[in-house]
């Protein structure tokens, strides 16, 4: 499954509910959302509707309510969004023509990204 990179308010949810790492109830969700961004039911509700649709959760009804699981872990999609910066870090300095000038005025980035791939090997 490809994925693709979330809006800065749907990847506020999935932060949220990668830090609860459990399955939630939408009620709770939306209680939390209300309180922590002064959300609106029908706010957090939409964004759970499209992080379905994307992949990123799936849904079980258990009698009047849906239960949201992560279908897509938080690490899955930092190894995604990190190569994709990198990637465009990269093009950048390409079409600049200063791909070597790119490299040394920004030798901690590539380091960290060089511990990145380390850690979850690239």
């Amino acid at each position: 499954m490809k994925i693709n990179k979330l809006p800065h308010a749907e990847l506020k949810l999935m932060k949220y509910i990668w830090g609860v790492d459990d399955v939630l109830a939408s009620r709770d969700i939306i209680e939390d959302m209300k309180l922590k961004y002064d959300w609106k039911k029908s706010t957090t509700l939409t964004f759970l509707k499209n992080l379905v649709d994307k992949g990123f959760l799936t849904t079980d009804k258990v009698d009047r309510c849906t239960h949201y699981t992560i279908a897509i872990k938080e690490k899955d999609y930092l190894k995604v969004e990190t190569k994709s910066f990198f990637s465009f870090m990269h093009n950048f300095a390409l079409h600049k023509g200063n791909t070597l000038e790119c490299n040394m005025r920004y030798p901690i980035v590539y380091f960290y990204f060089y511990l990145f791939c380390i850690k979850y090997r690239f």
